[in-house]
C-alpha cells in the first residue's frame, strides 16, 4: 500500500486556517516520477477571511521557496473535486500524469510551474509563457527557475475561473480539458 507520515497542522498555522503535511515514503521501489509519490502541504482557508494580496506577494512565494517545490497552487477544493473524474480517465486513457508531473489540467488563480514542469506542461521554457501571459493576468514573472503567475488579486469565483482557464489556453495553446 502507500507508506508514509501525514501530520495535521492545527493551531501552527494560526486563527481561521487549517492545513496538512504528508510525506510519502523515502524507499527505492516508492520514488517514481509520479506527483502521487511527491510530498505535498495543504493549507486550507476562508478566502474571505484572508488577505489575498498578502498571500500571493509574500506567504505563497515563501512556501514554495521553503518546500522546493516544482508546481504549486491556490485552488479552489470544490473545483478540484469536480475535476478528478476527467483528470483520473485522461490519465488512465494517455498513460501520462495529467495533473502532476506530466502536465496541467487546470489553471488556478495563483500558480508555480518549475522549468521542468513548463517543458512538459506546455513545451517551452518559463521566459516564453511569461512572453505570452505578461500584461494579460496580474502577474506573470520568473520565479527560482520557473514562472509565478497570479491570475487576479481577488479570490475567483467559478466564472471567472473559467474565463482564466480559457484565456491561459488560448495563449499557450494548450488545448488540456479542464471545464
Amino acid at each position: 500500500g502507500d507508506f508514509g507520515a501525514f501530520v495535521k497542522l492545527g493551531p501552527a498555522l494560526g486563527k481561521g486556517l487549517r492545513g496538512e503535511v504528508s510525506y510519502p515514503l523515502r524507499h527505492k521501489d516508492y520514488l517514481r516520477d509520479i506527483a502521487h509519490h511527491d510530498d505535498s502541504m495543504i493549507i486550507e482557508f476562508d478566502s474571505g477571511g484572508v488577505d489575498f494580496g498578502e498571500l500571493t506577494r509574500q506567504v505563497f512565494p515563501q512556501l514554495i521557496e521553503a518546500f522546493g517545490a516544482y508546481r504549486a497552487a491556490v485552488k479552489d477544493d470544490a473545483v478540484s473535486l469536480e475535476d478528478w473524474p476527467r483528470i483520473s480517465a485522461l490519465a488512465k486513457s494517455t498513460g501520462k500524469d495529467v495533473d502532476g508531473r506530466d502536465g496541467v489540467f487546470r489553471i488556478h488563480a495563483v500558480n508555480y510551474f518549475d522549468k521542468t514542469l513548463c517543458m512538459r506542461a506546455f513545451n517551452m521554457e518559463p521566459a516564453e509563457l511569461i512572453k505570452r501571459l505578461g500584461g494579460v493576468f496580474d502577474r506573470a514573472e520568473p520565479f527560482l527557475d520557473g514562472v509565478l503567475l497570479v491570475c487576479t488579486k481577488v479570490a475567483p469565483d467559478a466564472d471567472e475561473l473559467g474565463r482564466i482557464e480559457d484565456a491561459f489556453r488560448t495563449l499557450t495553446g494548450d488545448a488540456t480539458p479542464s471545464a
